[in-house]
């Protein structure tokens, strides 16, 4: 099985319609990460469903911190697309006015 991820804005031209094409992790074809990044992929529903709630109830830290854990952890797995679209989140996080 190849570890990927399909998700809501997983990967897209625009920002307003996300993709349904998955995306695959550069460590996809390594035999010691196959299970790593599985698990991985398992997790991503409730990360983002916590990003999701802590954006809509305007928990900026919350939403900072989430979307820092996402970029690091996401990057680890070979996912670099989430990396750069969770670092695009927290940086509009640390940056966003009321």
């Amino acid at each position: 099985m190849t570890p990927s991820f399909s998700g809501a804005g997983a990967e897209s031209g625009s920002s307003q319609e996300p993709s349904t094409k998955p995306l695959i992790s550069d460590l996809a074809s390594d035999p010691d990460m196959v299970e790593l990044v599985e698990m991985f992929v398992d997790e991503m529903p409730g990360r983002v469903d916590a990003i999701e709630k802590a954006a809509r109830e305007t928990d900026r830290e919350l939403l900072t911190r989430l979307s820092h854990q996402l970029k690091g952890s996401a990057g680890g797995y070979g996912f670099s697309t989430i990396t750069d679209a969770a670092g695009e989140v927290e940086r509009l996080a640390k940056t966003e006015k009321d």
